[in-house]
């Protein structure tokens, strides 16, 4: 891999580790006194301020109104300036939206600028996977986007760190820190995205071939005659020769991109929504301090770490094992650990030792969700929409995300506090979502493992059911590479090696 190669997949990644921030930082802000005293309640019965459920609610769940928003606005925005701009204006916005955070006088305040960072969550997704796509060596996609899950992780994994080494120091400092992290990093992210090269997609969509030759010259750093940039230009023509023109977000729901369109939407919107990882790592530290742990701020860095360090191995075993085996195993683990939390806290009655089983039971949750279920959801819910709707596609999903995650962030307050107050009996709650999200993926979730875009094409066509995907899919490679053995069913395939275009996420040009 070439230092340029790699640089430019790098900082085209980073809005994933800001994405990661945004995450991270919340959790264990929302658990500091000073803060709490500043936009929380008096409860005499308490004789201390706390964060009625409401307050809680609006706090956790406001970013994914900017979410919803940015998932109408930004597909149109990167079409009229680019993927490459519209990440630097995102990024930017989550940057302001952290200063206005810092600086709030009021509650309202405080939620417009959580709003804004919001709008980041949905930009980063639509955006971010499209212009590694577009700027990164064919053979080496596969790792930029694998990095973008990586960096957010490690996004939320650092963000929990500085939290709680933020609560240390006392007072008004035990917030203000982790907040300014938001300004910090959408700001210098930004700037770093404005030394980046355009992507010459942009221009050739729009039929500019000048400045689509000019972009490849910069990104591949060779010159405009040599065979290298020819064959890129060659493969962008062909790649681009039918996308001229616009789209309509209706093209998503008709016949032959229905079906795609809804296994995209339904496996990001299950597992993400149904599963309960967003809860577990928005409100880890307020969840673990109402069901009687002495430390959450060590319980969210505890969660957040595994979340991060189990996410590299486990890209790697998706080639190894393929999408449905490791999303079922990851499925059933998710299921036995909220099983596991919720009698630990029945049947210890709140004692040390259940207090402890519930804190094992949760990270062994994250295990199997960051290491089997998640990086399985992530690559197929990207590979199933075909190349010229994958933009739109994607943005659908996050429309459905956004809503689904911003009512279990809104919700979940009542139900584990006041007035439901199931405290650690919640995690009964999603052992049923997660046997929904098994369900969907027992009937929706193709084996998508080895398969070039094209195959995918008619995979789909085909109408075979999910169930017998694995043996499709297995049968397709091993007739094109010409090999039985099952090693090399995780060898890259030639279309990928050659830089086939057509594997790369599109942004349509609008008329």
């Amino acid at each position: 891999m070439k230092l340029w190669d790699f640089l430019i997949i790098f900082i085209g990644t980073l809005p994933f580790y800001v994405y990661g921030i945004d995450y991270g930082y919340l959790g264990g802000v929302l658990a500091v006194p000073e803060f709490v005293q500043k936009y929380g309640t008096y409860d005499a019965a308490e004789d201390a301020y706390v964060l009625k459920s409401d307050k809680l609610s609006l706090l956790s769940s406001s970013a994914y109104i900017g979410g919803l928003i940015a998932c109408f606005v930004i597909p149109w925005l990167a079409t009229k300036i680019g993927t490459k701009w519209g990440l630097v204006i995102t990024c930017t916005t989550f940057a302001v939206g952290g200063a206005l955070q810092l600086g709030a006088v009021n509650l309202a305040m405080f939620l417009v600028g959580r709003i804004l960072t919001g709008v980041h969550i949905s930009s980063a997704l639509i955006l971010g996977q499209s212009y590694i796509n577009e700027v990164a060596p064919a053979h080496l996609r596969g790792f930029g986007i694998c990095l973008c899950l990586q960096l957010l992780t490690f996004g939320n994994f650092s963000a929990s760190v500085i939290t709680l080494g933020a609560t240390s120091a006392g007072g008004k400092l035990a917030y203000q820190i982790p907040i300014s992290l938001c300004i910090m990093v959408g700001g210098l992210v930004a700037i770093a995205l404005i030394l980046m090269p355009k992507t010459p997609l942009q221009h050739a969509l729009k039929g500019d071939w000048a400045n689509a030759l000019a972009a490849v010259v910069k990104i591949r750093r060779a010159p405009a005659d040599s065979q290298l940039v020819r064959a890129e230009m060659e493969r962008l023509h062909h790649a681009t020769k039918d996308q001229v023109g616009s789209s309509k977000w209706s093209e998503l729901f008709q016949k032959g991109q229905l079906r795609r369109t809804l296994y995209s939407f339904g496996t990001y919107f299950f597992m993400n929504g149904f599963s309960g990882c967003n809860f577990y790592l928005t409100y880890a530290s307020v969840f673990m301090a109402q069901a009687g742990i002495t430390n959450p701020w060590g319980i969210t860095v505890l969660i957040a770490g595994t979340n991060c360090f189990l996410t590299t191995p486990a890209l790697a075993l998706v080639e190894r094992f393929g999408r449905r085996r490791l999303c079922f195993i990851g499925t059933i683990g998710c299921i036995l650990m909220n099983l596991g939390a919720g009698l630990s806290y029945v049947i210890g009655k709140d004692t040390k030792n259940s207090n402890i089983a519930l804190v094992v039971f949760v990270t062994l949750y994250i295990v199997f969700f960051a290491g089997f279920m998640a990086p399985s959801g992530w690559a197929f819910s990207a590979e199933i929409p075909s190349a010229r709707l994958r933009a739109k596609t994607i943005a659908v999903t996050n429309i459905g995300n956004n809503i689904v995650t911003w009512a279990v962030g809104y919700g979940s307050p009542y139900l584990f506090q006041d007035p439901v107050n199931l405290r650690a009996k919640f995690c009964f709650f999603w052992l049923v979502g997660c046997l929904i999200c098994g369900i969907f993926f027992y009937f929706c979730l193709y084996e998508t493992k080895g398969l070039t875009h094209t195959e995918i094409d008619e995979l789909m066509a085909s109408g075979i059911p999910a169930r017998q995907s694995v043996g499709w899919a297995q049968d397709k490679v091993r007739s094109r590479v010409g090999t039985t053995h099952e090693a090399d069913l995780s060898v890259a395939d030639s279309d990928m090696k050659r830089g086939d275009l057509n594997d790369i996420s599109v942004l349509e040009v609008e008329k």
